[in-house]
C-alpha cells in the first residue's frame, strides 16, 4: 500500500478509467489532483488485499476438502472404513452410493482436517515465499493502483463541477 502512486502520470489515470462512466470526462484532462489517501482509505486498501489472500486460501482449502470427500467415497469402501474406524452405525453414514461407497462422519472429519491444513499451509507459504509474495503483490498492487487512479479522476471531475 505504501508503494501505490498517488501522483502518477495522467495517461495512467485515463487508462484506469477505460470502460467506466468517467472515461469520456477524463479524456481531455491533463492534470488529476486529489488529496492523499487518508487513514480510512489505506485501511480499506489493506482489508481488500487481505481479503484477496483469505479468499484464495479458502478456495484452495475447499477444493482440497472436496477432492478428499470424492476420493474417499470412491476409493475407501464401507468395509475398509469399518475396519479402520470400528462399527459404522447408521448415524455415522450420511450418504450411500451403491453398496460399498459411503460418506461417513469419519471421512468428513478427515477431509475437513486436510482441507483446513491445506488452507493454513497456503497462507504460511504465501507469507513466507518471496517469489509468491512478489507475484501476489504485483497482481493485487495493480488492482489497488487502478482503484487509486480512478479515485483521483473522480475527485478531479467532482472538483471541476461537471
Amino acid at each position: 500500500i505504501a508503494t501505490l502512486q498517488q501522483d502518477g502520470p495522467a495517461q495512467e489515470v485515463r487508462e484506469a478509467c477505460r470502460r467506466t462512466p468517467l472515461e469520456d470526462r477524463v479524456q481531455e484532462m491533463e492534470e488529476f489532483v486529489g488529496p492523499a489517501l487518508g487513514r480510512p482509505q489505506r485501511r480499506n486498501m489493506l482489508i481488500s488485499a487481505l481479503a484477496t489472500q483469505v479468499i484464495q486460501a479458502a478456495l484452495i482449502g475447499t477444493l482440497v476438502w472436496l477432492f478428499f470427500i470424492v476420493f474417499g467415497m470412491l476409493a475407501i469402501t464401507l468395509p475398509v472404513q469399518s475396519a479402520w474406524v470400528g462399527d459404522l452405525g447408521t448415524a455415522d453414514v450420511f450418504y450411500t452410493m451403491g453398496d460399498d461407497h459411503v460418506l461417513s462422519r469419519a471421512l468428513i472429519r478427515v477431509s475437513t482436517f486436510l482441507g483446513a491444513f491445506a488452507a493454513f499451509y497456503t497462507t504460511i507459504y504465501a507469507s513466507s515465499d518471496p517469489v509468491y509474495r512478489a507475484s501476489f503483490t504485483e497482481d493485487a498492487g495493480a488492482s489497488l493502483q487502478k482503484a487509486v487512479d480512478v479515485r483521483r479522476a473522480y475527485l478531479t471531475v467532482k472538483a471541476s463541477g461537471d
